[in-house]
């Protein structure tokens, strides 16, 4: 089965793909740099997202997921709000389910509606190659043009960090679908270009024979980003934050892309690190993204010098909830590190 680009709705009673979500809604004006203005006095926003953890019961005399992870649910609701107002929609898959929880738009708004990926009926009607879903958010597709995050007027779907940096809010990206890169070298020439330098080094380094240069571009670029409000110091060597569709224009806004740009804007010191202690790496110890699994302490770790160094709103995601890791024992032990993580606080 696969999905073309004409959309039908629906929603699932049960969550999929989890998303944990504790936000506010940011104030939209009388913003000025370098000040943060969330409702209700909220001074950080933490976006955390899990894959395929219910919430709820699927059989009622069955513990869900996290209730079976009890020391993370005492801690979700503890600090926060763990709200099961939210339904995913059909048929429910971990792109879908992301996307739709970081935008509020259910599936057949946001352009990416059954599964991981997707496919595009050429001139001749015929359906073209698989296209992944996991694309940065301006990513248009090869066949037809359009964005691959696309709305039900033909326009790219609107951005979820947009409501945060009009507010003068920088928000922060860690391994979260599509509002960082995803894919390489194709997302890097939708932002910078194909002529530019940074797109020539990673098709370099990509054609590389030495396995761990061939690696450090997915450490460099991937998974890592930050968009910032208008006129944030923070941002002020990235590059332009480009939405052309987004609703009323969004000019004068940058950001960071990938652990290259990121790190030494958060930690000028040195390598970011994760909650034990260790550099957050790659298998060949290159410093940055550590691929799409990362551990609970690894995405904790990085969003917590993200907002120790100031950045008020974070989203991340944590791979332990579906990635065995037996040397961890059956429970996810989540370490509160110097202020409450998991809330708006």
């Amino acid at each position: 089965m696969f999905q073309s680009r004409k959309f039908k709705g629906g929603v699932a009673p049960v969550l999929f793909a989890a998303s944990l979500i504790a936000m506010t809604a940011a104030t939209t004006s009388g913003a000025q740099a370098g000040q943060c203005l969330l409702g209700g006095g909220i001074k950080h926003v933490v976006h955390l997202q899990f894959d395929n953890v219910h919430l709820r019961r699927d059989n009622p005399n069955v513990p869900s997921d996290l209730e079976q992870m009890p020391n993370l649910l005492n801690f979700l609701t503890k600090n926060g709000t763990v709200s099961g107002n939210h339904y995913t929609g059909l048929i429910s898959h971990t792109a879908v389910d992301l996307v739709t929880g970081m935008t509020g738009l259910y599936a057949d708004r946001n352009g990416i509606p059954v599964s991981n990926s997707y496919r595009v009926f050429d001139a001749s009607g015929h359906p073209t190659g698989s296209h992944s879903d996991f694309i940065y958010w301006t990513t248009k597709d090869v066949t037809d043009g359009s964005p691959v995050l696309l709305d039900n007027n033909g326009k790219n779907a609107p951005a979820p960090w947009v409501s945060f940096t009009r507010a003068g809010c920088d928000v922060g990206a860690f391994s979260v679908a599509d509002i960082d890169f995803e894919t390489l070298p194709g997302d890097i020439a939708t932002v910078f270009g194909t002529s530019s330098t940074q797109y020539a080094n990673v098709v370099a380094q990509l054609a590389s024979s030495v396995a761990k240069t061939k690696a450090k571009p997915t450490a460099d670029w991937i998974g890592v980003a930050v968009h910032c409000a208008q006129g944030s110091p923070r941002c002020a060597a990235g590059g332009p934050d480009a939405l052309p569709d987004e609703a009323g224009g969004y000019t004068g806004f940058n950001a960071l892309f990938g652990n290259i740009d990121v790190q030494p804007a958060i930690s000028p010191s040195g390598p970011v690190k994760a909650l034990d202690g260790s550099v957050i790496a790659d298998s060949y110890g290159n410093p940055g993204f550590p691929g799409f699994n990362p551990t609970a302490s690894q995405s904790l770790g990085y969003v917590a010098t993200m907002l120790e160094a100031g950045i008020p709103v974070v989203c991340l995601y944590c791979a332990d909830a579906r990635q065995p890791r037996p040397h961890l024992g059956h429970e996810l032990h989540f370490r509160s590190w110097r202020s409450s993580l998991c809330g708006a606080e």
